[in-house]
């Protein structure tokens, strides 16, 4: 909040009196005819004005079905703690955009919480080195925005800022995700963040495109010597529909630069006007010198998304997943687990939400912890109850 400008109690009664001979002063005489009067000038908007500030607050609850003597689920994102109610995730966002030509902007978002910062955290800033523990605080996003004269306005983000790359996002206030619970996709096979340079451009309406230069995948700090290159195209061919295709490229190995990683996202969505929508996100990845002898390890994944708006508070969401891993590169073991997700929602009042989760896991291979503390099992059944507020 600014801070006003108070007058000293020395000064109060000269102010009161040079108000009081404004106020008895003649008015000025009207100006003679034809003469041009220019009118009175806007005051110029204060810098605080076009400062925004937003909010977004997210808690859960779950239950792993298999009980795991460890009291942690496997192949999940944030919901790895099994039977607590954790505060995933309080963010705070500031920031003023830039939307047209010659205009700057900045961002930042900042986190706190027991579920969500300890992974977005990058390397080399909030998550240290010697360990890769991060605590509970993360600056997902902290950009400078410049938009240049070039056509239709080039946009240049610098600084840190969310991937361009997959379909589902970390929950915030712009939007949240249809499912309380990230998919195989967002937890094994995309970033999270990338620090760098991203320029994007608008075509037309219907045709934008994003170039980055970064240094790696949820890297802060390079870990070796050369840097990441991404692209990404968005096309909305129509109203109800958009595809965006996203291709990231370069080594993310510490201190090699010789071995690349490859990811290719296609993603589309269907958002007709009516109750249902639907959208699917196909992912292709490579690494080179992972495999043994140094060969190069692949992984790929898809995921369906239905939405049904069952009632005007009552919405469905239904998510079908598989995850193929059949180096181990990703998950640690030869796999390839199926993901199935019903997530019913609920609105109950402006910015306040609750979803609900059942979802099960099955993978080919034994990864899944039993009451024993025994990896044993081929299914991992879970109920998860999110809330979340956003302002």
């Amino acid at each position: 909040m600014p801070s006003r400008r108070r007058i000293p109690l020395g000064r109060q009664a000269a102010v009161a009196a040079l108000a009081g001979l404004l106020a008895a002063a003649p008015a000025a005489a009207e100006a003679p005819s034809g003469t041009d009067v220019s009118p009175p000038l806007e005051p110029a908007p204060r810098w605080f004005e076009a400062i925004a500030v937003n909010g977004f607050v997210s808690a859960s609850w779950g239950r792993n079905l298999n009980d795991p003597a460890s009291g942690g689920n496997e192949l999940r994102a944030f919901d790895t703690e099994n039977g607590s109610i954790a505060l995933d995730v309080a963010s705070l966002v500031i920031g003023k955009e830039a939307g047209k030509a010659g205009e700057t902007g900045f961002r930042l978002d900042l986190l706190a919480g027991s579920s969500v910062p300890g992974v977005t955290a990058a390397e080399g800033l909030f998550r240290a080195e010697e360990t890769g523990e991060a605590g509970d605080f993360d600056l997902l996003q902290a950009y400078v925005t410049w938009v240049a004269p070039v056509g239709r306005g080039l946009t240049l983000d610098v600084g840190k800022f969310v991937t361009p790359a997959g379909f589902e996002a970390v929950d915030g206030f712009e939007e949240w995700n249809d499912n309380a619970t990230r998919s195989l996709q967002f937890t094994l096979s995309e970033p999270t963040t990338h620090t760098g340079v991203k320029a994007g451009y608008g075509f037309s309406d219907t045709l934008s495109a994003q170039l980055l230069l970064v240094n790696g995948w949820d890297d802060a700090k390079d870990r070796n010597g050369r840097k990441t290159l991404g692209a990404s195209i968005t096309l909305v061919p129509g109203a109800a529909w958009s595809v965006t295709t996203t291709l990231l490229h370069g080594p993310e190995q510490e201190g090699n630069d010789a071995d690349d990683r490859s990811l290719l996202v296609v993603s589309g969505t269907w958002e007709p006007d009516g109750p249902l929508g639907a959208a699917a996100c196909l992912e292709l990845g490579r690494e080179e010198g992972l495999g043994e002898g140094g060969e190069t390890v692949r992984w790929w994944s898809l995921a369906g998304y239905l939405t049904w708006k069952v009632a005007p508070v009552v919405s469905l969401a239904l998510r079908a997943e598989l995850f193929d891993d059949p180096d181990g590169a990703r998950t640690g073991t030869a796999q390839r687990p199926f993901g199935l997700t019903l997530t019913p929602t609920v609105p109950l009042g402006s910015g306040f939400v609750v979803r609900a989760d059942l979802r099960v896991d099955v993978s080919d291979a034994e990864v899944f912890e039993d009451e024993d503390g025994l990896f044993m099992k081929k299914r991992q059944p879970t109920f998860l109850v999110n809330a979340l507020y956003a302002f």
